[in-house]
């Protein structure tokens, strides 16, 4: 990953290899009324570290996300901040695959 980043950015872990997510977390975002499927995004947090950003869209294929102010009630989650690899990577696959 560290060849297409500019030499500032390289050795800094700031592309992940990839991001391991709760199944508990996705069926709340497939509960949700209208769900549909998911939309995977790809962001940077504070660190500089990119990140998957996952929210449920509808059958029109709009994401479904959370309101702000008073319509917060009414919903949405946005799944985020999963474990990073690197920095907790899964393990090596058994031997013999």
């Amino acid at each position: 990953q560290d060849t297409i980043l500019a030499d500032a950015y390289k050795g800094k872990g700031i592309l992940y290899r990839c991001e391991t997510f709760d199944k508990a977390w996705f069926t709340q975002l497939l509960n949700q009324d209208g769900a549909a499927g998911l939309r995977v995004y790809i962001g940077m947090d504070e660190n500089l570290e990119t990140r998957a950003i996952i929210v449920a869209v509808d059958t029109g294929g709009h994401d479904i996300v959370p309101l702000l102010g008073a319509a917060a009630a009414a919903g949405g989650y946005v799944l985020e901040e999963g474990q990073r690899c690197p920095t907790n990577c899964p393990p090596p696959p058994p031997s013999g695959l």
